[in-house]
């Protein structure tokens, strides 16, 4: 009986053991994509720009969030942002090269984007050619003043780069590493009783 036990709990932190390890697979299959999700809302305010050299005349008090970005391989990305909450607030895709400054708007600006198509209200998006070893600044904002929410976005490498957060630190997901540590930990449990 004591053995047949031994046997399920080693089977057990197997089995964990190796759902940590497909998990921590899955994460490195998506290697090329980068995903993350944030908010406008509540952010600084700034007068956005229309075109890369003119300013808006209807988005001059605008919500705004900027992420600092890093690509690993120069060659082409794409970007497609999408507004979550509330449903349909009309967000707007601003990046800049070698810096940012809301004061300075126009300054250092190489992409932007409102709707996507014609008919994707609440969608923004670009391809653009990016260099590696050069911060990027990707700015999340609305069309008009009133426009704000939570979005989430998405860059892709399409030659096989990756972008990064350059804000964030790399930190593996927090349920594989618990995955990971549960299922060592009962392999050694099931050791120890042996």
């Amino acid at each position: 009986m004591h053995r047949s036990y031994s046997s399920a709990l080693v089977r057990q932190a197997t089995n964990a053991a190796m759902l940590a390890i497909g998990l921590f697979g899955a994460t490195l299959a998506q290697a090329g994509t980068l995903t993350f999700t944030d908010t406008t809302l509540g952010g600084p305010t700034w007068n956005r720009p229309l075109s890369t050299t003119t300013l808006s005349a209807v988005g001059t008090n605008v919500a705004y969030d900027v992420n600092r970005i890093r690509v690993d391989q120069t060659g082409n990305y794409t970007f497609f942002s999408q507004s979550l909450v509330p449903a349909g607030w009309d967000n707007y895709l601003v990046l800049y090269a070698n810096g940012f400054a809301a004061s300075s708007p126009l300054a250092n600006l190489i992409a932007l984007n409102d709707d996507l198509t014609l008919a994707s209200f609440g969608q923004a998006g670009f391809t653009i050619a990016l260099s590696a070893g050069i911060d990027y600044f990707l700015v999340e904002t609305g069309f008009s003043n009133a426009d704000a929410g939570s979005y989430s976005t998405v860059i892709t490498g399409l030659n096989g780069g990756t972008a990064t957060l350059a804000n964030v630190t790399d930190v593996p997901e927090p349920a594989t590493m618990l995955l990971l540590g549960l299922g060592m930990a009962g392999l050694m449990a099931a050791r120890r009783r042996t």
